[in-house]
């Protein structure tokens, strides 16, 4: 195994410096919110998916989200007096349908998902009426793509919406709104409000909609929380370069190593654990029902926090593997 230095993180958290195949070249990284989640709850996993390639397969809980967003968008792409329950459940019985094929090779039953997402649809009509929503022009799954503070951002914003002060950035969850777990949630919603006010979008509020019990939560944009969001982006970007540039990614220790799809391979986790990248540690991932391992790991961080399953798909804290917030911000 290669060299690991050992540290106690300052939330009592094991951690160690875990050095990754060395023929894996380091990868120029653009950061989305879930990728900056992502490393404050473990580097070393953000090395497997955003370095070395490796994509997990859905679970139920995100698969069940990333149909509910499909249906949602597909709600407010019709006009408002057409947007009504027989609408988005129609959506919402094909997106999963045409998630069959994934599903079947990641081993989550189809059935499953279908009865979470279809109870997480329910709940929305007690949270708003679709049709009272303003949505502004492209303000479905905006696409962010831009310089924030010093580093490329991306993402895709669920929904831009006009608001009596301004413009309301929202969120669709499909879990509960576990306090613990906030922080990653408005850290998110306010990297996207400080990119759209880069393209002059006056975002002057950011909305959580938990779907899994009707429970809205909205927050002010004001300078101090966009100044503190950039400011953990830097940072993160900052210390995943230094990383690289030694050869040595962080595993850390938390609650949420058993929701891991590497963590059959993490040597933090287990003491004969091969080395990250090396053949022996791909075989093993290569068995992982649903995993698929990317020819050529992207140059970027490919996934949206909602659009796509990919490593992430609609991840929600709430919902399954939880991330602290606490890192840097």
């Amino acid at each position: 195994m290669g060299a690991e230095s050992h540290n106690q993180s300052r939330y009592g958290v094991q951690e160690r410096a875990i050095e990754v195949d060395s023929s894996i070249p380091a990868k120029s990284l653009r950061w989305s919110a879930s990728s900056v989640t992502t490393f404050v709850q473990c580097p070393l996993k953000l090395w497997w998916g955003k370095v070395a390639g490796w994509q997990e397969g859905p679970s139920t809980a995100t698969a069940a989200g990333t149909a509910v967003h499909s249906a949602l968008e597909y709600l407010f792409e019709r006009d408002p007096l057409e947007r009504t329950p027989p609408v988005a459940e129609a959506a919402l019985a094909v997106a999963i349908d045409e998630a069959r094929d994934e599903l079947a090779a990641a081993a989550v039953p189809i059935d499953d998902v279908r009865e979470r997402a279809e109870a997480a649809l329910a709940v929305y009509w007690n949270l708003e009426d679709p049709v009272a929503v303003d949505v502004l022009p492209d303000g479905l799954e905006r696409e962010i793509s831009l310089e924030l503070a010093g580093v490329t951002f991306i993402g895709y914003a669920d929904r831009v919406a006009r608001s009596d002060t301004g413009a309301i950035v929202s969120d669709y969850k499909t879990g509960v709104a576990k306090p613990r777990y906030l922080g990653p949630y408005y850290r998110q919603q306010y990297l996207y409000a400080a990119a759209l006010h880069e393209e002059d979008i006056d975002v002057t509020e950011i909305e959580l909609l938990f779907l899994g019990e009707a429970r809205r939560i909205r927050r002010p944009v004001y300078p101090a929380a966009l100044e503190r969001a950039t400011a953990t982006l830097r940072a993160t970007a900052d210390e995943a370069a230094l990383m690289a540039d030694k050869g040595q990614w962080t595993a850390r220790q938390s609650g949420l190593c058993g929701w891991c799809s590497f963590e059959t391979v993490c040597p933090l986790r287990r003491s004969r654990a091969p080395i990250p990248g090396s053949a022996v540690s791909n075989e093993r991932l290569a068995v992982i029902p649903g995993m698929v391992h990317r020819a050529s790991a992207p140059k970027a961080d490919e996934v949206s926090e909602t659009a796509v399953p990919a490593v992430v798909g609609d991840l929600d804290p709430a919902d399954e593997a939880p991330a602290d917030g606490g890192l840097f911000g």
